[in-house]
């Protein structure tokens, strides 16, 4: 994926007839019991959508750019590989990023050798690892979670070796009782894990454990600068050209600073665009806006045609009111809420000289 190309999505921003971003989950099935998720209510339903339902979504979509996957875990769902297939048949998209566990590590390994090798664009893994062995599988209501997920990253590193567009990231969700620990498990994850990136996401939503919450606001700065320090060790991406990974990572930094300002409760820098440039299906075919807001229509009313689905008065009253007061942490929108904003470009400009 190009970011410098889709830099022309900047002025059809608010006029787009789909959005260009979306996160799809594709099941509500999981394997661990995360303290962290802000979804943990709504996991293994047994209502997720069939393959034909989501062949009928991804058809109506329209063009997509970003296509973030979702769960669950999903590497649960045996037609994932086909999934993605389908969506890049169907809209185009130029860039796959699916988060896991790593609690399935050949499984995962496979399917991803296979997506890798059947698409054109950028297939990005994102492992979760929030703390050391004990700590992590903890979090994670897993035993074995920790080690699981270290192999899962050693199988997906070989196999950035025969797929060019091939990506590995961690992500680790930043909460009171760890934010002490970034440096260290930064410097653990970049000797013994063959990533492209480390990630850094503040804790949002209503956790499944209500005393897990975001660093004490004292602690803020420091742990910004802690994270920024990492960013600053990594070009991104092996899928982006050198200049590309640069305002990849000034991107980050931005959107970090602006993470803090609103935790701190000061004013957001940045106005949504959830409605405009992004959507949310959920693994029953609820269609929301944002993950942190309540779903606003759902497929089956539509004959899972999502243009029809968007098109209808409802879902344009709705994406018409979006972002009005809203001032949340929600990093994956928020980094596509910078890219289109012209004021925020010389401070990414600027971030991503320093990097």
């Amino acid at each position: 994926m190009s970011m410098l190309r889709n830099i022309r999505y900047l002025v059809t921003k608010n006029h787009l007839a789909t959005p260009i971003y979306l996160i799809m989950y594709v099941t509500s099935r999981c394997n661990a019991r995360c303290k962290t998720c802000f979804l943990s209510s709504s996991l293994n339903a047994n209502t997720d959508l069939t393959t034909e339902q989501i062949e009928k979504v991804a058809s109506s979509m329209g063009k997509l750019v970003w296509l973030a996957i979702g769960g669950g875990e999903p590497f649960l769902r045996a037609d994932l590989p086909h999934i993605c297939r389908v969506f890049v048949r169907e809209t185009g998209v130029e860039n796959i990023s699916i988060p896991t566990n790593g609690l399935l590590p050949e499984k995962t390994a496979s399917m991803v050798a296979d997506i890798a090798g059947s698409v054109p664009g950028s297939v990005v893994v994102t492992i979760s690892l929030d703390g050391f062995r004990e700590f992590h599988d903890t979090i994670r209501g897993v035993q074995g979670c920790f080690d699981k997920a270290l192999r899962t990253a050693a199988l997906v590193g070989e196999l950035k070796k025969r797929y060019a567009n091939v990506s590995l990231k961690v992500c680790t969700v930043v909460f009171n009782q760890n934010y002490r620990d970034v440096r260290r498990l930064a410097a653990f994850v970049r000797a013994n894990m063959p990533v492209d990136f480390h990630n850094f996401e503040m804790i949002r939503g209503e956790p499944a454990d209500p005393d897990l919450q975001p660093p004490p606001a004292d602690a803020l700065d420091a742990v910004a600068k802690d994270i920024l320090d990492v960013y600053r060790t990594y070009h991104f991406s092996s899928t982006y050209s050198a200049i590309e990974s640069r305002l990849a990572v000034g991107l980050k930094k931005y959107v970090l600073s602006n993470t803090v300002r609103v935790l701190k409760g000061q004013h957001s820098s940045l106005s949504c665009l959830a409605g405009r440039v992004h959507a949310v299906v959920y693994p029953d075919g609820q269609v929301a806006l944002c993950e942190l807001k309540d779903p606003i229509a759902k497929l089956s009313a539509y004959n899972y045609n999502f243009r029809a689905l968007w098109g209808s008065d409802h879902v344009r009253d709705a994406v018409r009111k979006t972002g009005h007061g809203c001032a949340c942490t929600h990093s994956s929108f928020q980094v596509t809420n910078a890219f289109f904003s012209p004021r925020a470009f010389p401070q990414i400009l600027a971030s991503s000289i320093r990097a």
